[in-house]
């Protein structure tokens, strides 16, 4: 066998899969999990058989052992057989990839209720009826401010007047304003 940086697998006794990387010669490792003398999973599991093995560089190794790892036992078994039709199969999302548009919508919704949140305001008190508020909305801000007023004082208390009545009212200088 090659003496190098290895990266192998071993299948043990119970059929499952153990991953490891050697800077010693190939076959004197196998040895070692074959006797019971390499200490760890593949102790309480022989006889083990080697599967795979790959000559690389330690740090690519290292990198493809960890990765390895994390694969489903289908997948490592496709990777072992070499069969790369399965393996795209079986790398494939299992659930489909949410719409770009409804990504946007929510997205949208979220910074519309972080700006109705900033002014302190819920959708409800600033009169919208979940719509958006801002330049966005058709009425002019003081026309909401003025329906949230009213909602928040009561039925008795409204005072009802046109939206041309209340530019006029809002244009005034109010006697508060005018003391100051």
């Amino acid at each position: 066998m090659q003496k190098g940086t290895c990266l192998y697998i071993v299948r043990c006794s119970d059929g499952s899969f153990y991953f490891g990387t050697t800077r010693a010669a190939l076959d004197a490792r196998i040895s070692q999990h074959k006797d019971g003398t390499f200490k760890g999973y593949t102790e309480a599991r022989r006889p083990v058989v080697l599967i795979f093995s790959e000559f690389d560089r330690i740090t690519d190794a290292i990198v493809n052992e960890r990765k390895l790892k994390g694969w489903s036992c289908a997948k490592k078994e496709a990777f072992i057989r070499g069969d790369l039709k399965s393996l795209r199969q079986l790398s494939k999302r299992k659930s489909p990839h949410p719409s770009r548009r409804l990504l946007r919508s929510l997205l949208i919704r979220m910074r519309r209720k972080a700006r109705t949140e900033e002014r302190g305001l819920t959708a409800r008190s600033a009169g919208t009826s979940g719509r958006p508020s801002g330049s966005a909305c058709r009425q002019p801000r003081r026309w909401r401010q003025e329906r949230a007023r009213r909602r928040a004082t009561g039925p008795a208390a409204r005072s009802r007047f046109s939206p041309a009545e209340f530019c006029r009212a809002s244009a005034a200088p109010s006697s508060s304003s005018a003391r100051r």
